[in-house]
C-alpha cells in the first residue's frame, strides 16, 4: 500500500535515484543541502511516496509568492 509523508534527510539517496532515473536530477538544485534547507524553510514542501517503507516517488511543492508549482 502506498503511503505519503514528509521528506527527511534519510530519504535523500532514494529521492536522488528517482530523479536520476527520470533524467530530472539537477546537480545544482537537488543537492542534499538544498533539499534540507527547503524543508526547513517550508515544511511539507517535499513529499515522498512509500511502499513498504521504500521511497517510490516524490513531489516538490514550489511557491514563490505569485504562483505555485508541483
Amino acid at each position: 500500500m502506498i503511503s505519503l509523508r514528509d521528506y527527511t534527510n534519510a530519504d535523500y539517496d532514494s529521492v536522488r535515484g528517482i530523479l536520476e532515473q527520470l533524467h530530472m536530477f539537477s546537480e545544482i538544485r537537488d543537492t542534499q543541502e538544498n533539499l534540507e534547507r527547503k524543508v526547513k524553510s517550508d515544511p511539507g514542501s517535499i513529499i515522498v511516496a512509500t511502499d513498504d517503507k521504500k521511497v517510490v516517488g516524490n513531489v516538490y511543492i514550489v511557491e514563490d509568492g505569485w504562483t505555485a508549482l508541483i
